[in-house]
């Protein structure tokens, strides 16, 4: 699994991580991941061209890109 990048949120018990979908470039895995444990939590696939609305609401909640 190649991460594209994580995403940060002070004081979060979690962090994000943005995964391209290596069999099919359509598609980016959202993987919410504990800290603690490096377990995926919760999973989400979205479109490739939906990245950048994505990218734009969690930036609202506070996450940041590292």
């Amino acid at each position: 699994m190649i991460i594209e990048f994580i995403l940060e949120k002070p004081k979060s018990r979690q962090r994000i991580e943005v995964v391209p979908d290596e069999q099919d470039d359509w598609f980016i895995d959202i993987n919410w991941v504990e800290k603690k444990t490096d377990k995926i939590s919760r999973t989400s696939r979205i479109i490739r061209k939906d990245l950048d609305t994505w990218m734009s609401q969690l930036e609202r909640q506070g996450w940041t890109k590292q």
